[in-house]
């Protein structure tokens, strides 16, 4: 059986329209295990199967900010979750939405960067990565506003969505060359 090459151009894929905020601020609080909301929010991510969690999780263990204990319940949980299938529009949105939170240096970029880029790593097998992947590289076009965040001189307009652009592209080219989910030195 010959293997088809990924197609970049015959699926549109739906890209983000709103900056994300509230989801990145969300995974903040994945970092603060003493603040009330803690708990909801870490139900609310082993529902939803970001692969952020186990990655905070081990972080805070590593910190003693949670027991080893704590750690392995909520690690367990995690593995005994429903698994959220893996397809190329979540692929899409999960490197766009750690690309987004780089891009504007976002406190969660890079424990989001690393844990999208390995999950994306690990599921390069999975049913439409390699053409999310193709996509991403050769058809992607921001759908975010032109101007960034609180650009009140319109000096910075077409910055966000250009930085989107090519960081994306940088993204998908990692995760097809297997390299580290570290930053590149420019």
């Amino acid at each position: 059986m010959a293997a088809t090459k990924p197609s970049a151009t015959s699926q549109d894929y739906i890209v983000l329209s709103e900056p994300p905020e509230p989801l990145l601020e969300k995974m903040a609080l994945l970092y603060a295990p003493d603040d009330a909301a803690w708990p909801g929010t870490v139900d609310e991510f082993v529902e939803n199967g970001h692969p952020i969690l186990p990655y905070a999780i081990k972080q805070l263990q590593e910190d003693e900010k949670i027991s080893p204990e704590v750690a392995k319940q909520l690690l367990d949980r995690v593995h005994r979750s429903p698994e959220v299938p893996v397809d190329a529009q979540r692929i899409i949105t999960l490197l766009e939405v750690a690309c987004y939170a780089d891009v504007m240096c976002h406190r969660v970029e890079y424990p989001l960067r690393v844990a999208t880029l390995d999950y994306v790593k690990s599921n390069l097998d999975a049913p439409g990565t390699q053409n999310a992947l193709a996509w991403i590289r050769e058809s992607y076009q921001s759908g975010l506003p032109l101007d960034a965040p609180d650009d009140k001189t319109g000096e910075f307009r077409g910055m966000l969505v250009k930085a989107m652009r090519g960081r994306l592209a940088a993204y998908a080219n990692q995760v097809r060359e297997g390299t580290k989910a570290e930053p590149e030195s420019n």
